[in-house]
């Protein structure tokens, strides 16, 4: 388990970028995301860990909530129904980053794939900290039912 802190949105969004290049998926931790119990949580763990090449990123957002540019991208490719496959960066028009792809990747246009998920870990309000360490327990007890 690794945790990763961003000074702010622009830092989080480039470092996506940065790990996208090396596959894996992405959940994004909202409100509006999928709720489950721990059971459901465990199938759905491993799942990402398949999808993924057993690479997971879990996004957690700041104070704020996420980054707008963040939510576009993952309700955008969850409303389009993109069934992609793999692990490369790819921009909204679909190209692989790379010349012209590569400039436009730089901008912000993003897609991850495969496409990213959402997950409340509950419908109340937590700090990010405590955000933290009820996804490491729960992906803890993933393990442990599984």
């Amino acid at each position: 388990l690794e945790v990763v802190w961003h000074r702010d949105n622009d830092a989080l969004i480039q470092s996506l970028k940065k790990r996208q290049s090396r596959g894996g998926a992405l959940v994004v931790l909202d409100e509006c995301g999928a709720s489950m119990g721990s059971a459901e949580f465990s199938d759905f763990f491993f799942e990402q860990m398949v999808n993924g090449g057993s690479r997971v990123a879990f996004v957690v957002g700041a104070a704020e909530g996420l980054p707008e540019e963040l939510k576009q991208m993952v309700y955008q490719q969850a409303k389009a129904g993109s069934k992609s496959a793999g692990g490369s960066l790819k921009t909204s028009n679909g190209k692989k980053a790379g010349g012209e792809a590569a400039k436009q990747q730089k901008t912000g246009a993003f897609k991850w794939d495969p496409p990213p998920k959402t997950f409340s870990l509950s419908r109340l309000t937590f700090t990010h900290e405590m955000a933290l360490v009820l996804l490491a327990e729960q992906i803890y007890r993933a393990n442990e039912i599984r």
